[in-house]
């Protein structure tokens, strides 16, 4: 018996830069990842995480010299490139059934 399938939620789209949406991920563990960010450029997507924005003595968000907020070390991580590459796949995957509309670039190429 499979396990069941990574589900999706509350889609945000938001393009800027690589950016195309934010999302929730529930897992069939039932760990839900909420925040997610989905990127696309040339026609490569990835999932990236949340991640903490570094902070100064008095507790402003770092900045960088473009004026984005500096983030550090990851929230997430995988024990291995192969365990996060797959975890994204799976990912990609629900995404695409959840939201087509999302990828129809991606069948324009």
């Amino acid at each position: 018996m499979s396990a069941p399938a990574i589900t999706i939620a509350d889609w945000k789209p938001r393009e800027s830069g690589t950016l195309r949406g934010f999302f929730t991920a529930h897992l069939p563990s039932r760990l839900t990842l909420h925040e997610l960010m989905l990127h696309e450029r040339d026609g490569r997507w990835w999932v990236s995480f949340p991640a903490k924005p570094m902070l100064a003595a008095d507790g402003a968000a770092l900045r960088d010299e473009r004026g984005k907020v500096r983030y550090g070390a990851p929230l997430i991580e995988f024990t291995s490139t192969q365990a996060r590459n797959r975890f994204v796949e799976q990912v990609l995957e629900a995404l695409r059934q959840a939201q087509p509309q999302v990828f129809a670039m991606e069948r324009a190429l």
